[in-house]
């Protein structure tokens, strides 16, 4: 059997892993400024949308209500918005804000055939979508700009000049993974639940402090009826430098650590 340190550390150094909802991932969309892009939305939940490398700063489209101006860092807005009096009676959305993350969570007002047109704004681009519900439980729609250069991750221009980058990260990952802590790490014990998509308990136990580096050891729970198969994109975000998960498939009622690596010392 493999242990922790030999089943996580080629996960590190392949890049980052992340979880997605039983039967698909998200939808990766190559966009450009001005050019429409089509995408899936659910019709019964939320549907999650990011820009690689940018934050969302506006949403433009026909919105029935929204939370963003009371709760834009909780993603749970939206049912807070359904909870609000219509702005727009005649809207075809609910739109929540996670504006820690940059990221916005939309919901159909009613179902249909009709696709629903918006337009997505960041501080570089305004991407242009045309949206067709589905009969999935949620979604996820992560937008690529190959025209705008990446924003590196904070502090790690300095620490990828040389090997310490590589050993920190090694050194935090087996710290996370470690029934003792490392002398040169502190720890806070937290146990925070945290949303994530339907069907999937997420609890933040701990946060590690130590070479330059903050790390998140989660709990991940398969909470629905069916099997949840883990895949990349979903924990990623710009201050992410890497992301390791112990199981990579969980039956209903199974539970795994997930292991989140940020820049900074800070948590």
């Amino acid at each position: 059997m493999k242990s922790v340190r030999d089943c996580l550390l080629p996960a590190l150094l392949a890049g980052g892993a992340a979880a997605a909802y039983a039967a698909g991932g998200p939808q990766t969309l190559d966009v450009s400024d001005g050019v429409t892009v089509e995408a899936r939305i659910s019709s019964q939940g939320p549907t999650r949308i990011r820009v690689e490398g940018a934050r969302i700063q506006d949403v433009i489209g026909n919105v029935y209500a929204s939370s963003c101006s009371a709760r834009q860092n909780d993603p749970s807005g939206l049912a807070a918005a359904q909870n609000n009096a219509a702005i727009n009676p005649g809207g075809e959305f609910i739109l929540g804000c996670d504006a820690a993350k940059g990221e916005v969570y939309l919901r159909p007002v009613a179902a249909g055939a009709k696709p629903i047109s918006l337009f997505i704004a960041t501080d570089r681009a305004t991407y242009t979508m045309l949206l067709t519900r589905t009969d999935s439980a949620a979604e996820t729609i992560v937008l690529r700009d190959k025209d705008q250069p990446p924003r590196p991750a904070r502090g790690s221009q300095s620490a990828a000049r040389g090997g310490d980058y590589v050993r920190g990260l090694k050194a935090m990952l087996l710290a996370l993974a470690a029934a003792e802590l490392p002398d040169a790490v502190s720890e806070r014990r937290l146990q925070e639940p945290q949303q994530l998509w339907r069907g999937a308990g997420l609890v933040l136990e701990r946060t590690l402090s130590g070479y330059d580096l903050a790390g998140d050891h989660y709990t991940l729970t398969n909470l629905g009826p069916a099997p949840m198969v883990l895949a990349e994109q979903e924990f990623d975000r710009d201050d992410v430098l890497a992301v390791s998960i112990e199981s990579l498939t969980l039956r209903p009622g199974e539970s795994t650590s997930v292991f989140i690596i940020r820049s900074g010392s800070q948590p």
